[in-house]
Parts: C-alpha cells; structure tokens; sequence
C-alpha cells in the first residue's frame, strides 16, 4: 500500500510539471533539485564539515531539500524570454 501512494504521489508530480510545455529552465530546476536532493541524502558525509543544524535540516529529508533547492533555484536561476518581452 505504501508504494502505491508513493507512486501515485510522484506520478502526480510528473503530472503536473508536464502539464506545459517543458522549457530547458524548469527542466534545469527540477532535475538539478531531484539529483541533489536525492544525492545529498545518501552520500553520509557530505554535509560532515558543516554546522549540525545544517546536518538536521537538509540531511535527513530528500523531500526537504528538493523542495527548498527547487525554490531557490526557481528564484536564482534567469526567466525565460517569451514573445511579449523581447
């Protein structure tokens, strides 16, 4: 039961960033977040040189610090240019 409503959870997700058009800037968001928040979580010593409240925050929920990189980057990272704005 628990796979399925995670599945059903991610393919929600899929769902809705392919709901539009994919430009190569969401692509860079939500890949960059999903690979570091995932790889963040298993490499054990990545954060060891970093303050502990560091540690608690971001190395223990690969769902915590996706979601917070794919904010970050979502404000970081340049807007696309579209037909109205050029």
């Amino acid at each position: 039961a628990t796979i399925m409503v995670f599945s059903s959870i991610a393919m929600t997700g899929v769902k809705v960033l392919t709901a539009e058009r994919l430009s190569p800037r969401s692509v860079a968001v939500a890949g960059i977040s999903v690979a570091l928040g995932s790889g963040i979580v298993q490499v054990a010593g990545c954060l060891a040189g970093l303050p502990t409240w560091v540690t608690t925050v971001f190395g223990t929920s690969p769902v915590t610090v996706t979601a917070l990189l794919a904010i970050l980057l979502n404000l970081i990272l340049p807007k696309e240019k579209t037909e109205a704005t050029k």
